[in-house]
């Protein structure tokens, strides 16, 4: 039977034990809040956190899993988004500003997850800094003079996250069933692991 207000309480105790370093039992809170209210509609905000969260315990491909599962229901929810990818395609700009606004946040982390377990030497600082952000510490006190190359780098990171999304978003308007499927079953593999 589902629970909305446990699967609340146990979302807030994933975001609250990630805080804490606790990413292992943030992942077990996640995967309990969605198992006690699976029809959320905000589920994907619980991917959204736990991809957050794998890509601090430096588990990368659970990491993007998870992001592609929240940009799967993001666009299930709302059908304006495919709808804007048409019209970008087409060389609408407003389309594209609202696209890139809906999903910059997303291009942000999943570039991350994407690049930095492939240049853990030569962005060692950089992802020393986004880390900081993932846990919520102040990065620029902690690495004080380094927030305009971290920006740089976040630049890169975002564009390679758009590529990512673009190629979600463009097998998803191609194919929705097959796509929502897909993502499905994503879920379920992650949820049960």
């Amino acid at each position: 039977m589902s629970n909305p207000e446990f699967s609340l309480q146990l979302f807030n105790r994933a975001v609250e034990a990630k805080r804490q370093g606790r990413y292992s039992e943030a992942i077990r809170l996640q995967k309990e809040s969605i198992a006690a209210y699976p029809e959320d509609p905000d589920l994907m905000q619980n991917f959204y956190s736990m991809g957050k969260t794998y890509y601090l315990l430096e588990n990368y491909s659970l990491s993007i899993a998870c992001y592609k599962i929240y940009n799967g229901l993001c666009i299930v929810r709302n059908p304006d988004i495919i709808r804007d990818y048409i019209r970008l395609n087409k060389g609408d700009r407003e389309a594209l500003q609202r696209y890139a606004m809906a999903f910059r946040n997303l291009a942000h982390n999943v570039g991350h997850s994407a690049l930095d377990g492939n240049n853990k030497y030569s962005n060692e600082k950089e992802v020393l800094w986004y880390k900081y952000e993932l846990e919520g510490k102040n990065a620029n006190n902690l690495l004080s003079g380094y927030a305009g190359v971290a920006e740089q780098y976040d630049n890169e990171c975002i564009d390679a996250g758009f590529a990512y999304i673009q190629d979600w978003t463009t097998a998803f308007v191609r194919n929705q069933n097959a796509e929502k499927n897909s993502i499905l079953s994503m879920m379920r593999q992650i949820v049960e692991s």
